[in-house]
């Protein structure tokens, strides 16, 4: 199978090995340490006769080609039992020397993850990089298993046991964004998260209260899950055999109902006081959290009792155990995008100002702008092409809103790392000399002179 974002095929016809579609749980994304497009990114690997492999190559234009169909592992990530179960991606750089990833290779590795949730159950249903996975990872390495992990994205350095540096800063820096972008655009909601979390991390760890490394209690399992579904925080506890429902209470994330089987949704958390914690799928059952359904010590040393075949809960029933209340996850109420720019039409948010709102409140600048210009009956490019033309000429020493976009724009790329303070000191135009730099790399002569002028305005804007 091909993903149907690829633009080009360039298949090996060796070093990958067969697998279950069904057994995918991890996305490792690579660097690929040459200026090239996926085409020929692909084409190296079907003919560069070393024993290594990768299933998709993204250019730095943001073409995606193909070198080893999904239904193979390839042979990328220095560790068979990795490869077995991911599917690995190559990225482009955008110099040969400072391992920055072109920001149409960005997007293309946006898009092609959220196809790659999209049709495999098994990844987990949303994207989660975790960097506590890397020991690990490691670990599991220098023990020959295959690890137990709370997020889906790996990297190379853990996979190889730390004998690389791949995917080098710019790639691990700018994964967090990523994989928020990701989820953005699957649309999944808290409660999905939530689920999906505790059915992903249900695989190799089980009920039991032996102190192993693997062994989890009901309410640290739940706690586990909504932590990696970013609804409770590190540092946030609660415990079931105590009555202690910690951050449960809090009324902002969790409403508390009376306990009725005909109460229950989605995603609500079953309490017992003093006893238990399980969770309601939507679907069949109340469903413990945690048990390994083969694990012989599963739910408390009591084998076979209710477990699934495959690695799922314990359904303990709506009526075999006394539960004192429902807890049930609140849904962040949040604008549509046509409300976010009727909102800043109306507050007049302008400038960098509306730049931050739109971070903050989960929307892309641009697209807010082009829901303005559609509402307001103007075309983005024009409005754009306009506005390029009455933009002030930026350099150090300069101060104001302007700078503050710049130093936006700038940081949104991976170029700036400072405040954004509208001032333009060295940092910006150090930042800005480098960004001038790469893209004079991929277009041709664009001068280089930390002076943002409307040919660099006009490339920042793309127009």
């Amino acid at each position: 199978m091909i993903s149907k974002l690829a633009t080009s095929k360039y298949l090996t016809d060796k070093n990958y090995g067969s697998r279950s579609p069904n057994d995918i749980r991890w996305i490792v994304p690579h660097h690929f340490q040459f200026v090239n497009s996926g085409a020929a990114e692909a084409k190296w690997f079907q003919n560069n006769g070393k024993d290594n492999s990768v299933n998709y190559c993204i250019g730095y234009d943001g073409d995606i080609s193909c070198n080893v169909e999904e239904e193979y592992g390839a042979w990328t990530s220095s560790n068979n039992r990795i490869d077995r179960k991911a599917l690995t991606i190559e990225c482009s750089d955008t110099t040969k020397t400072d391992y920055t990833i072109p920001v149409p290779t960005q997007k293309s590795l946006v898009n092609l993850m959220v196809d790659f949730f999209q049709r495999y159950p098994s990844l987990g249903g949303f994207a989660v990089y975790d960097p506590n996975d890397a020991t690990e990872v490691k670990n599991s390495k220098k023990q020959g298993r295959i690890p137990v992990t709370n997020g889906n994205i790996l990297l190379h350095n853990w996979t190889s046991g730390g004998t690389t540096t791949c995917p080098e800063w710019h790639m691990i820096e700018i994964l967090p964004r990523l994989c928020n972008e990701v989820n953005k655009k699957l649309g999944v909601s808290k409660v999905d998260k939530f689920i999906d979390s505790l059915e992903y991390m249900s695989d190799g760890r089980y009920h039991y209260y032996d102190g192993s490394a693997n062994s989890v209690g009901c309410s640290k399992f739940t706690e586990l899950a909504l932590k990696r579904a970013g609804i409770i925080k590190e540092g946030e506890t609660f415990h079931a055999g105590s009555g202690n429902v910690g951050v449960l209470a809090d009324e902002s994330r969790f409403q508390k109902i009376a306990w009725s089987s005909a109460n229950l949704r989605k995603g609500d958390i079953l309490w017992s006081q003093g006893h238990h914690v399980a969770t309601w799928d939507g679907k069949t059952g109340v469903y413990e959290a945690a048990p390994e359904a083969t694990h012989p010590l599963a739910d408390n040393g009591k084998t076979g009792v209710g477990h699934h075949s495959n690695h799922s809960y314990y359904n303990c029933g709506t009526g075999t155990k006394s539960w004192t209340c429902i807890y049930r996850i609140r849904e962040d109420v949040k604008r549509t995008l046509r409300e976010e720019a009727q909102y800043m039409i109306d507050n007049n948010v302008n400038g960098s100002a509306r730049y931050n709102q739109c971070v903050a409140d989960g929307f892309y600048y641009e697209e807010v702008q082009s829901e303005i210009n559609r509402m307001l009956g103007k075309d983005t490019k024009d409005i754009l092409t306009t506005l390029i033309t009455r933009l002030p000429t930026l350099k150090r020493g300069d101060k104001g809103d302007f700078v503050g976009i710049l130093q936006s724009e700038l940081k949104l790329m991976g170029y700036y790392d400072g405040t954004i303070d509208s001032s333009f000191g060295s940092q910006t135009e150090n930042a800005l000399k480098g960004y001038q730099s790469n893209i004079s790399k991929v277009y041709g002569n664009f001068g280089v002179d930390g002076i943002c002028g409307k040919k660099t305005w006009s490339r920042i804007l793309g127009v």
